[in-house]
Parts: structure tokens; sequence; C-alpha cells
């Protein structure tokens, strides 16, 4: 389903979203995620884009989503998402954002906040592991010890 998007949702463990990513050798804005409704602009269906439109070769107007429709014919806009008198993707379209849905839990759990005071267990953040410990682990076995080491 990504044929031709330049979108991808990344989900983050927290509360702070990055401002980059770092993602095949380049640096990548992030901005917070927003649910739009998918509406395609060949056949004018929701919930799937133009790119992997089920009926490419579907015949529809773009204006008012007439299906086959004469030459010439009169037709004022007609959005296919809300069904107003307004062009498909117009952003002046109230459900072409849509507000996101809550999630319901089966179980409930204790969700942190920003004003939690429930004690937490220290968190030590580390990006390489240290020599220290290595040592504390013991020494490596045979097979281990006696691979070869590999430099990158």
């Amino acid at each position: 389903m990504f044929k031709n998007t330049k979108t991808a949702v990344i989900t983050f463990f927290g509360e702070i979203t990055p401002r980059y990513v770092y993602y095949n050798g380049g640096e990548l804005a992030c901005y917070p995620y927003k649910v739009t409704t998918q509406v395609c602009k060949v056949c004018h269906q929701v919930g799937h884009r133009s790119d992997v439109c089920p009926q490419p070769d579907t015949q529809v107007c773009h204006d008012c989503g007439q299906r086959d429709p004469a030459t010439g014919h009169e037709c004022s806009p007609k959005c296919a998402a809300c069904g107003e008198g307004h062009l498909t993707g117009d952003r002046s379209c109230r459900k072409r954002l849509n507000s996101p849905q809550k999630r319901t839990s089966r179980a409930s759990v204790h969700q942190p906040t920003l004003n939690d005071t429930s004690p937490k267990p220290p968190q030590r953040l580390r990006w390489f592991s240290s020599g220290d410990e290595q040592s504390a682990l013991g020494p490596l076995s045979g097979v281990a010890r006696d691979s070869p080491k590999v430099r990158l």
C-alpha cells in the first residue's frame, strides 16, 4: 500500500516526539499525525487513494462524482467525503481532517502522565555498553573468545 506516498506513520514510545529521525542515510522531519479521510481521485470513493484504486478504468466526473458522465454535462461540485457543495479535497471540507477516535482498552492499565507523582524506579539511559559490564559478566566462553574480531 506504499506505492506513491511520501508519508509514513512512525510510533514512538513515550510522550515526546523527536523533531527529526534518521532513515536511509538522511534526516527527515517528524510531524504529529493527523487522521484524514482518504478519497480516491479516480473513482471518487472513500477509503483508498488513487494509486491503489481497485477500479482504475471507471469514468467519473471530477466535479460532481457522477459515473459515466455525458460529454459536457451540467453539474455542480459535490464532495465525495461529506456530500456538500464543494470540490472533493477542498481545505474547507469539515470531513477532510477527522478527529482522532479515542482508543478503548480492555483492561484498566495505569497510564503515566506528566504530572504523575507515583514512585518510579530510576532510569539509566545508555547508548553504548561499557567495558565494566563486560567484566561484570565474567570471562567469555571459549567459542566467543576464539572467534575472529570484526572491524567496521
